[in-house]
């Protein structure tokens, strides 16, 4: 076991995620009971869901695996490929909530493709996972994959944003709106970081990619758990006494 920023990186931003999906059904507990309503309930709590599973399993893989060379390649590789995960249910819940005339299976049937090469690429040729010497751990996927797990992070975190500055622009209701814009532009900052680290950084030294990455989920994940969860006590604690 060893603590490394990516690891703390990932794990702030699971608790993150967690605390969204929670605060998400709290906000949603009361509102209408019709069929539709309750299966998009379900389907975007899910994708919470599995955005904390996913994180976490990084998180808590990096945190006690970091000094196992010979599994910690594995390790990031099912990280890299259970992502496959979330962007199923992002792909399937925008269809469903925006165009459910049209089938989302083409999209979902691509991702799962890319899963599968994610899978078969990287038992062949494994991560080079590397510690580097701020404490971060790099990942060390190469361009093969670095694009097809970016691909499956945009389409997971894409979907999400999608959903929320989609619901932030027609909500008439002012907490809903708030509530879903942090969602939703936390959302896109979460692509820019995977995008910045997977595509932009990826030949860039070991140093810069892994700080920038672990900084950038670190700090998503702390917005989340101040926007959601520490601020609105301090808000209702401070119009109490004014």
């Amino acid at each position: 076991m060893q603590l490394t920023t990516t690891a703390v990186g990932f794990l702030l931003l699971s608790a993150g995620l967690g605390i969204c999906g929670w605060q998400f059904l709290r906000v949603y507990a009361k509102s209408t009971k019709e069929e539709k309503s309750s299966r998009i309930r379900f389907l975007i709590t899910h994708h919470f869901i599995a955005f904390t599973v996913q994180n976490g399993l990084m998180g808590l893989g990096i945190l006690f695996f970091a000094k196992n060379q010979a599994l910690l390649p594995y390790v990031v590789l099912l990280g890299s490929v259970v992502v496959v995960w979330p962007a199923l249910v992002g792909i399937y819940s925008a269809y469903y909530i925006f165009s459910p005339r049209l089938s989302p299976y083409p999209l979902m049937g691509f991702a799962s493709l890319v899963a599968l090469f994610l899978t078969v690429y990287g038992l062949w040729y494994p991560p080079s996972v590397s510690l580097t010497v701020n404490k971060a751990m790099d990942l060390g996927l190469d361009w093969q994959l670095s694009l097809g797990t970016f691909y499956l992070l945009a389409m997971s975190i894409g979907t999400n944003a999608y959903i929320f500055l989609r619901l932030a622009r027609v909500t008439m209701d002012k907490k809903t709106r708030r509530f879903a814009s942090v969602i939703g532009v936390l959302g896109v900052a979460g692509v820019l970081n995977v995008f910045t680290r997977l595509v932009l950084l990826s030949s860039a030294s070991m140093d810069i990619r892994s700080h920038s990455f672990d900084t950038g989920l670190a700090l998503i994940g702390l917005v989340f758990i101040t926007a959601l969860l520490i601020a609105p006590p301090i808000w209702r604690w401070l119009r109490g006494a004014l």
